[in-house]
């Protein structure tokens, strides 16, 4: 995190983007001194809950990924939901600790003349944030830290989308504050339970809307079982040939 700016320091982290789950799995290594390949058959198991939050289209993919994985030899299974569904609803009750933590972090830039110069529609989210209940956001990290010891195994893995839908257009929202605050909240919700249980996960491509935007199949790891994921991914990547669905 050297020279990152920070936003919210009690989740901000350095996220990796490669071509393939190979190359991902070589640069973490390279920067966590991690190279290890854990002995392990990973069980996949989709969150239907969550799954069922994205459109049709995005969540008729993800289940015909994961469909095939079980067809290449992964174990897999579909459940109602997981803990990763517990934490989404955990956030859409109660609000996003990590916008606690930014607008903690920038007061005195809220409070300032100069905060008339941050983007508009940051500033309007980091305004919002700064309304989030002291109480409510202690009770949120309280039932997180609870929620993360639930993780059922090792060795499974939770699948579910990586965005509910195919990445909109921007010039529309950028003109709707409105609008954009309500269709990036959406766009978060599927990867915000990861991040507030302090979870490994990792995306990959599977397909395309109609439209031709990529659609991303997310991977939710066990806790300090990171490489364990990458190298789920990278497996998953070869039997389903998901490296021809990088753009």
């Amino acid at each position: 995190m050297t020279g990152v700016l920070p936003l919210a320091p009690d989740y901000d982290t350095v996220g990796l983007i490669t071509g393939t789950a190979r190359d991902l799995c070589d640069l973490d290594a390279i920067l966590s001194g991690e190279a290890e390949e854990p002995e392990s058959r990973p069980q996949i198991w989709l969150d239907q809950y969550a799954t069922a939050r994205a459109t049709f289209e995005v969540s008729d993919t993800v289940r015909n990924a994961v469909e095939a994985a079980c067809g290449q030899g992964f174990a897999t299974a579909h459940r109602p939901r997981s803990l990763l569904a517990d934490a989404m609803e955990l956030i859409a009750a109660q609000g996003w600790p990590g916008g606690a933590d930014a607008a903690e972090l920038y007061h005195d830039l809220i409070q300032s003349e100069a905060f008339a110069l941050v983007d508009p529609l940051v500033a309007a989210r980091l305004q919002r944030a700064a309304r989030l209940s002291p109480d409510a956001m202690a009770k949120v990290r309280s039932s997180a830290a609870h929620l993360r010891r639930l993780w059922p195994a090792p060795d499974v893995i939770i699948a579910l989308p990586t965005l509910p839908f195919g990445a909109p257009l921007a010039e529309p929202l950028l003109s709707d504050p409105e609008a954009y605050a309500r269709t990036n909240q959406q766009a978060l919700s599927l990867i915000m339970p990861a991040s507030l249980l302090d979870l490994p996960a990792v995306t990959l491509p599977v397909g395309q809307t109609a439209a031709g935007q990529w659609i991303g199949l997310q991977l939710v790891g066990a806790p300090d079982c990171d490489r364990a994921l990458l190298m789920a991914a990278r497996k998953l990547e070869h039997s389903l040939d998901l490296k021809g669905h990088c753009p």
